[in-house]
């Protein structure tokens, strides 16, 4: 099985496109949605929910994939990533959707 973490920027554009297009080649997408934008919350909001419903997408976010991808604290990388985590969770802000 192939997967693919997926984020950028215009969701209802670029991300949903490539979005379609990996599933049209049967990956699974894994929409990363704090790392997903649009310049118009409507546009970003519509193409999550469009995205959502379609089978072989996942919702997660950039610390649930950083984790998944370590796997756990075993990791050689981990203890130099842990800084960044730390960092990124202070600094994150919020996913603004009560469709999500």
């Amino acid at each position: 099985v192939q997967h693919v973490y997926l984020y950028g920027l215009e969701a209802h554009v670029c991300v949903l496109q490539t979005c379609l297009d990996c599933l049209r080649e049967n990956y699974n997408v894994y929409l990363v949605i704090d790392a997903i934008s649009s310049q118009n919350h409507i546009d970003r909001d519509t193409a999550l929910e469009r995205m959502k419903s379609l089978s072989g997408v996942t919702f997660t976010t950039t610390e649930s994939c950083i984790y998944e991808i370590l796997r756990d604290a075993k990791h050689p990388k981990f203890k130099a990533i842990l800084p960044h985590v730390k960092e990124l969770a202070k600094s994150r802000w919020t996913v603004s959707s009560s469709k999500l």
